[in-house]
């Protein structure tokens, strides 16, 4: 068998260089887009990088202190965001900042412990269902006066096994 000419190939090989040097392209320029965006003074392009996958930590770390509410919000979802970041963001004033750090799994557990008893009802029912809060708080989380949070908590995988008061309570078992 004879091999293909090399003027069928050539538009190939060129094809795959370029593909080659436009990601390592994008990988360079994509951290320095995103930093230059959260300096921006429109809060959607900040709210666009305080969301994004590939968010540097360092950029979601300046980000966690702007003063709008919805970029504050999410950086608290995005798994990039440093844990120191994420436990002033447990204490934020606004609540639904306070829910995306109570669903973000890189929550510290200490920082969950003390978002189990926050007065907003969705704040302990998103702590309930993060499966890296630690098995206490789930117990806990499991008798909560909500009926949504004890149902969360005790459905978590990481809940330990609930007596049958605490079953019931979670409403996993007929009264």
């Amino acid at each position: 068998m004879t091999p293909p000419p090399i003027d069928t190939i050539a538009p190939l090989i060129v094809v795959l260089v370029l593909a080659a040097l436009l990601e390592r392209l994008v990988s360079w320029l994509q951290p320095r887009l995103l930093t230059a965006l959260a300096a921006d003074p429109d809060p959607y392009k900040r709210t666009t990088v305080a969301v994004h996958h590939a968010s540097p930590p360092g950029v979601l770390a300046l980000l966690a202190g702007d003063p709008d509410r919805v970029v504050r919000h999410g950086v608290a979802g995005n798994p990039n965001t440093p844990p120191g970041n994420l436990t002033g963001l447990a204490v934020d004033p606004d609540p639904r900042v306070r829910r995306g750090a109570a669903a973000n799994l890189n929550t510290p557990a200490a920082v969950l412990t003390v978002l189990a008893v926050d007065p907003d009802c969705w704040v302990r029912r998103l702590t309930a269902a993060n499966q890296a809060a630690p098995p206490g708080t789930l117990t806990r989380l499991a008798v909560d006066p909500d009926p949504d949070v004890r149902m969360w908590a005790a459905k978590n995988p990481s809940c330990p096994p609930l007596n049958a008061a605490q079953s019931a309570a979670a409403g996993l078992v007929a009264d």
